[in-house]
């Protein structure tokens, strides 16, 4: 009775270690989750920022990812501890087992059997997973293959010099934004796996297709992002074709108004000049005849007055 005792410990003792396991994963999936979120936030703003805004966003996000690794960090630390405390569990197990003189083989099937869950949680597999496979480490290749899809050099230079400007900093070492995106994918693939047999090779190794699929889905994702920007570009651009004719055609009736008030300036004083002129000239007429009426006058009174003599 004493020795079932010390078993049915032993088996809640890894029940409980698989359930916090379980939580530690799905809480380091949601900061990933977070991570990639910042991420992709990141590259659209620095795409469609000016110079002076990339240094403050580059700040925000270098203090958001630092938190978020940190508590990535101590997550993994977390499922390293919960890892050596199951196998410490289930050699305690199996020490247990052997003096009923069972094999350690048999007992270790015999709390399998009860826990169907608990062989997906050895720590070979998971704790493989949890180290980003080489490959991922190349942000030179992830910004050459986007700008390959683009074919554009402009806007993919810039993103891909700010991301090498801030990655030393932000990222720790050489793990990129990119690897970081990626990082999570064990975790993923070993929740939705029922169990390590069909993740590991005859060698005992990882499969890296679910990885490599996970990895294609980021980049596509990403590419998504940036389809979706240079769309908006597009449109930008139209509308700002639209309102350069619009100006264009304001600006080719503005013309032509002040021309026909110009000609209608220059007609009027036409108009105006004629009619000083005009002024002028009978001034002058009535001048003329005042002084031939005067002389008239006076003709007239000497005449009188040599009359009256």
């Amino acid at each position: 009775m004493l020795q079932r005792g010390v078993s049915d410990s032993n088996l809640y003792s890894l029940k409980d270690l698989e359930q916090k396991i379980l939580k530690a994963k799905e809480q380091l999936r949601v900061e990933r989750m977070e991570q990639d979120g910042n991420v992709a936030e990141f590259l659209k703003l620095v795409n469609i920022a000016d110079k002076q805004q990339v240094s403050r966003i580059r700040h925000v996000f270098e203090k958001k990812n630092q938190k978020t690794t940190q508590n990535i960090t101590q997550l993994q630390k977390k499922l390293e501890q919960y890892y050596k405390r199951m196998k410490e569990s289930e050699n305690n197990n199996n020490n247990n087992g052997s003096s009923k003189n069972s094999s350690p083989k048999d007992q270790t099937k015999d709390v399998s059997k009860d826990s169907p869950s608990l062989e997906r949680l050895k720590p070979g597999a998971p704790m493989m997973l949890l180290t980003p496979p080489s490959f991922f480490n190349k942000p030179r290749e992830f910004a050459n293959l986007i700008r390959n899809k683009f074919g554009s050099a402009d806007n993919i230079a810039q993103l891909k010099t700010s991301l090498e400007e801030g990655g030393g900093r932000a990222l720790g070492g050489s793990a990129t934004l990119v690897s970081q995106s990626k990082f999570r994918s064990g975790i993923d693939d070993d929740q939705c796996s029922t169990g390590t047999s069909a993740s590991e090779d005859s060698n005992g190794n990882p499969d890296n297709s679910d990885l490599q699929k996970y990895d294609q889905n980021q980049i596509n994702l990403v590419l998504g992002e940036l389809r979706e920007i240079r769309q908006s570009q597009i449109r930008l651009a139209e509308d700002m074709e639209v309102l350069k004719v619009n100006l264009s055609e304001d600006d080719t009736l503005l013309t032509q108004r002040l021309e026909e008030e110009r000609d209608r300036t220059e007609r009027l004083e036409e108009q105006l000049n004629d009619l000083v002129e005009l002024h002028q000239h009978e001034m002058a007429n009535l001048k003329q005849e005042l002084a031939s009426i005067e002389e008239k006058v006076a003709y007239q009174a000497n005449e009188r007055a040599r009359d009256l003599q």
